[in-house]
This record gives structure tokens, C-alpha cells and sequence, in this order.
């Protein structure tokens, strides 16, 4: 029993420092957002932005990072136009550098989405999904919004493109 035990621990513990010494460099956890919403009232945003500000000052070596994904059916240039403004929002509103807020429109999913991510500065982004195209992107905002019977909408592609012409200075 004694000889039994003594072949057993040390091979125990072989095969314990065999598997961490492996397992060392491997990225076993999952690459998760800091926050994911879809469409929220603008208070709420106002806190959960408020939130990805504070981590963002408290980790200077990272970079925020906003993807935004319009759903199948909606005007086109919504993703840009609310990264923009969430962008522009956590530069003025908490006074963050603009180097360190990017954002990225995604393209076109099921619903809208909004997800806040944390990724090292000098680095490219761990999490860098493709672009999806639009299946059924909606051409005459105003058409639609008279359809469903709200007020006439301003196109918000035009409006975005001059938002992202402004931000980039042209």
C-alpha cells in the first residue's frame, strides 16, 4: 500500500505541473463586451456610457471601442450617425482624449446593437467582426415613417455623412 501511494503522488503531481506548464500562453478566456444594449432611452445610454467613461479613465492603457449594428429594416447611416454621437458624447461629456474612442459600424443584423469594448492601446482590436451588407435597407426614410404612421424622419444618411465629414474636418 505504502509503495502504491508513493508511485501515486509523485505522478500526480507530474501530470498537475505537466498540464499548467502547457496551458501557460493560451488565452482561455472568452473575448466578452464591456456592455451590449439594443435600443434604450437616452438616459439609460447616458449611464451605461457613463459606466464604459469611468473603466476607460481608470485603465489608461486602453482604447473604448463602439459597435453599433442597424437592424434589417431601417434607415441607412443609422449605425454611423449613433456611433458618432456616442463617440463625440464620451469625448465632450467626460473629457477622454479622442485617440482613445473608436467606433465601427458593423452593417446590418436582426435588431440593433450597441456594444462597448476594452482592448490595449498600439494593439488591433481582439474582436473584429466582419461587415454584414443590408438585405433590405429602406431607401426613403420619410416613405417609411409615413407608413407607420409617425412624423416625417430626416434622412439620416445624408445628416450622418455630414457629421462624419465635420468630425474628420473636410
Amino acid at each position: 500500500m505504502r509503495i502504491l501511494c508513493g508511485l501515486l503522488i509523485p505522478g500526480c503531481l507530474f501530470f498537475l505541473s505537466a498540464n499548467t506548464c502547457f496551458a501557460i500562453g493560451r488565452e482561455t478566456a472568452e473575448i466578452l463586451p464591456f456592455d451590449r444594449y439594443g435600443r434604450i432611452s437616452y438616459e439609460e445610454e447616458a449611464k451605461r456610457l457613463e459606466a464604459f467613461a469611468a473603466q476607460l479613465k481608470k485603465q489608461p492603457q486602453m482604447i473604448g471601442y463602439i459597435y453599433v449594428r442597424e437592424g434589417q429594416i431601417s434607415c441607412g447611416g443609422y449605425a454611423v450617425s449613433h456611433a458618432i454621437n456616442a463617440a463625440k458624447y464620451l469625448i465632450q461629456a467626460y473629457e477622454l482624449p479622442w485617440n482613445r474612442v473608436a467606433w465601427r459600424d458593423l452593417g446590418y443584423g436582426n435588431s440593433f446593437e450597441v456594444s462597448l469594448w476594452l482592448f490595449p492601446a498600439g494593439k488591433p482590436p481582439l474582436y473584429d467582426p466582419p461587415y454584414q451588407p443590408d438585405a433590405m435597407l429602406v431607401e426613403d426614410c420619410s416613405m417609411m415613417a409615413r407608413q407607420s404612421g409617425r412624423k416625417k424622419v430626416r434622412d439620416s444618411r445624408r445628416s450622418a455623412k455630414k457629421r462624419l465629414e465635420r468630425t474628420r474636418g473636410e
